[in-house]
């Protein structure tokens, strides 16, 4: 469960600079990459829709 964002490495262009520059390593000359959903928001929706088991909750987020 994660948005997509302007990447912060290449400020949405895709390359580090405008001087020739190798693709943006952080989201592979994309311009985006994925953002997590704030934990409280996810822990919700998990326990509400998953029948997720309370304690495993952190374990699964961190892996997702």
């Amino acid at each position: 469960m994660s948005k997509l964002k302007k990447c912060g490495a290449c400020n949405g262009s895709g390359y580090y600079d405008n001087t020739g520059s190798p693709k943006c390593g952080a989201c592979n000359g994309l311009g985006i990459e994925r953002k997590k959903m704030p934990y409280r928001l996810w822990k919700h929706l998990a326990i509400k829709y998953n029948n997720v088991d309370k304690s495993s909750i952190e374990r699964i987020y961190e892996n997702s």
